[in-house]
């Protein structure tokens, strides 16, 4: 994340100053929804009593966004890249793997809590809070909160 957001004096004082910032103030805008929509799954995370969070994420940012808040609950970060995954490594209280992007809510829910109960992350009927982003695959696009169980077995 960044803390500031500069428009050099080339882009001020060029063409088109006004779309210059007007361009970065939709940046910026979008960061603040995103960053929102992280902070409203951690106080969703800990008012539903969930077992744990999983974040789709095509290039890491929503997963990176999400650790950063420290929830109490691990972390499952689902990537179709494997170079995301072993950056993601790295990242406090995240739990990367590799999956193919979903094609559907529905099979996104279902390797969410598949997966996170095959890792041991929520046992049987617990909840599961999935971030993710539709269009799925489209880098930067968390909208979509989804509250889930764990399948029971």
């Amino acid at each position: 994340g960044a803390d500031a957001l500069m428009l050099s004096a080339e882009t001020a004082s060029g063409d088109y100053p006004l779309e210059a910032a007007s361009i970065m103030s939709r940046i910026i805008a979008r960061g603040d929804d995103v960053d929102a929509l992280v902070a409203a799954a951690r106080a969703a995370a800990e008012r539903a009593f969930v077992a744990c969070l999983v974040a789709f994420t095509t290039t890491g940012g929503t997963a990176r966004r999400l650790a950063r808040e420290r929830a109490l609950q691990p972390v499952l970060a689902l990537t179709p890249h494997l170079s995301v995954a072993r950056r993601l490594a790295l990242v406090w209280g995240l739990e990367p793997r590799v999956g193919a992007d979903p094609a559907s809510l529905e099979d996104m829910t279902d390797e969410a809590v598949d997966l996170a109960a095959r890792l041991g992350l929520a046992r049987s009927g617990e909840r599961v809070l999935i971030l993710a982003g539709t269009p799925f695959g489209a880098p930067g696009a968390a909208n979509l909160l989804r509250l889930a169980h764990a399948p029971r077995v």
